[in-house]
């Protein structure tokens, strides 16, 4: 990735010259960026699949605080936990049968487990998980074992429900600005239910969605500092 951004940059080097646009390519773990002189703060910051797969996520989130400038905000995206359900369930049967003897089952294990799952499973029944890329690697000819071990042989992986997704802001002096894509917070139903919904704050309605649909798998919203109005 570093070096196709490199190549973009050479490619327009020469509207960068005569512009004071400086850029720094640091490869690096986001808790090392606390004691790093990055330049000053940053109006965009661009944290998309990256936070869950930390061991402590919510640390991860105040560093990236704390280089966000007062007016700036964060493109932010975490796995949804409902629209997930039975990825967790098969990850600690392959883990299981593992024996717990590591954190990352064998690709053979986790192929044993997939393919012992009867139609009543829940990672059988979610669609959103089979329609996957991850699934659809796996199921065809070409046996990509890039899914499997993204979703089922991952030693660090969290997943949050939006509510949890709101805590996790408040806790690092952030909120939710807005969702990145406002048709997947937004409940159905017949006028009473939605006219009684529409007078709650946004919060519960989006959680009271992510419950009524089931599909959303990933949470990808805007978010900024508390105070930034």
């Amino acid at each position: 990735s570093l070096n196709v951004a490199k190549a973009r940059i050479r490619k327009h080097k020469k509207t960068l010259k005569n512009s004071s646009v400086k850029i720094l390519f640091l490869k690096a773990s986001i808790s090392n960026l606390a004691d790093r002189d990055l330049g000053g703060l940053f109006h965009y910051i661009n944290c998309v699949g990256v936070l869950h797969h930390m061991p402590n996520p919510q640390h991860g989130l105040s560093i990236l605080e704390s280089f966000l400038h007062p007016n700036g905000g964060i493109n932010f995206m975490i796995y949804g936990k409902i629209g997930r359900t039975g990825i967790y369930h098969v990850r600690k049967m392959a883990r299981i049968l593992n024996n717990d003897q590591n954190d990352m089952p064998t690709i053979i294990e986790s192929k044993d487990v997939l393919d012992s799952l009867p139609s009543t499973n829940f990672f059988v029944n979610n669609k959103m998980v089979q329609e996957s890329v991850d699934v659809q690697d796996f199921l065809s000819e070409a046996s990509n074992h890039v899914g499997i071990n993204d979703m089922i042989r991952n030693p660090c992986d969290i997943a949050m429900t939006i509510d949890e997704v709101n805590q996790f802001a408040l806790n690092s002096n952030m909120r939710i600005l807005a969702p990145v894509f406002p048709k997947d917070y937004e409940p159905k139903g017949n006028q009473n239910l939605l006219s009684k919904l529409n007078s709650l704050e946004w919060i519960k309605r989006a959680a009271f969605s992510e419950l009524q649909s089931g599909t959303i798998a990933y949470h990808h919203v805007w978010l900024v500092k508390n105070k930034n109005n």
